[in-house]
């Protein structure tokens, strides 16, 4: 066996090493769309939340300037 076909077989076998590692990948890719999603929505509320906090602040300081 030559050295050049070592180097192929070398080349061949790192390539099927990542070609699993970006399929072993892209299986997790739905899981980690819907944490993405249900963190957006995490924190959607938590603005929503923050609004509410901040407007209560608002009325609350209002009625302390009365």
């Amino acid at each position: 066996m030559s050295e050049s076909d070592n180097k192929f077989k070398i080349l061949l076998k790192k390539r099927d090493s990542d070609f699993k590692a970006i399929m072993e990948y892209v299986k997790d890719i739905p899981a980690i769309k819907e944490k993405l999603e249900a963190t957006f929505d995490e924190v959607g509320e938590l603005r929503v939340d923050m609004e509410v906090v901040k407007n209560e602040l608002g009325l609350i300081r209002h009625e302390l300037r009365e």
